[in-house]
């Protein structure tokens, strides 16, 4: 066996095998391409060139609808802009016009006057409510000390 020559050969790893056989493919591709289409400069180029192009209908085909398609993009851009995507939400803006200023209202400003508005309406409520507790406190403290002052009185005429 040891006279055997595939014995004391080393062996090779896969990968470089496997490198080797890509580049072999790779070789044989390019060569090929250079017998069907001659690598020749674009300015040497004419109709007597021997170059041999195969286009597939589908390619025409599908050129034409991206023609298309761009076009009628084109136009519409130039028409309206780029657009959002539709959404559900409907979306309207609102201007509002002072009167007294002759000017248009800035709609954050707006909000802020009637925040403010309704927040002094609350105070004012709050205010009111807690008079008016207070009305009704002396209200009953008036009338108590009413009831009391009679009963006194009463207590009174009991000892008499």
């Amino acid at each position: 066996m040891a006279s055997d020559p595939t014995n004391t050969l080393q062996l090779v790893p896969e990968t470089l095998l496997k490198k080797r056989h890509d580049l072999d493919q790779l070789r044989a591709k390019r060569a090929a391409a250079a017998l069907t289409n001659p690598l020749i400069p674009r300015k040497r180029v004419s109709d007597k060139s021997k170059v041999v192009r195969v286009i597939r209908p589908e390619t025409i085909l599908i050129q034409a609808r991206h023609r298309r398609n761009y076009d009628t993009r084109f136009k519409r851009v130039q028409k309206k802009g780029m657009q959002k995507r539709a959404e559900k939400k409907c979306v309207t803006k609102v201007k509002v016009w002072n009167a007294e200023k002759e000017e248009e209202v800035d709609e954050k400003e707006l909000e802020k006057q009637r925040l403010a508005a309704e927040a002094s309406a609350a105070a004012a409520a709050a205010a009111a409510k807690e008079e008016e507790k207070s009305d009704d406190e002396e209200i009953q403290s008036v009338s108590e000390e009413e009831v009391d002052d009679k009963g006194m009185e009463e207590d009174k005429t009991d000892k008499n």
